[in-house]
């Protein structure tokens, strides 16, 4: 079975905030401000979720289009993974 899992990049730290969340990677010294909605994906993403799971319960709770929120998903992980603010390992077993 292939499994992908995603997990933020050692330099970066994650920090819940009143509207959202921030990232901060270490190794720049960048912050990255995440709306409510990345900051979810982002805090499910490294909690073992993957991006389908993610966009499915945005989708039962918010009502949205699962076509829309699934390309918001995907669109994140990969700004994120370009950055390399997250790491995303395919693992076959």
């Amino acid at each position: 079975m292939n499994r992908t899992t995603y997990t933020p990049a050692e330099s970066v730290k994650f920090v819940v905030e009143e509207n959202g969340g921030m990232l901060l990677d270490m190794n720049s010294g960048h912050f990255y401000g995440l709306n409510p909605t990345a900051a979810r994906i982002w805090q499910e993403l490294v909690a073992s979720a993957d991006p389908e799971q993610v966009a499915e319960t945005l989708v039962a709770e918010t009502g949205a289009d699962l076509d829309t929120v699934r390309a918001d998903v995907d669109r994140l992980v990969w700004e994120l993974s370009g950055r390399g603010l997250l790491r995303v390992e395919r693992n076959r077993s």
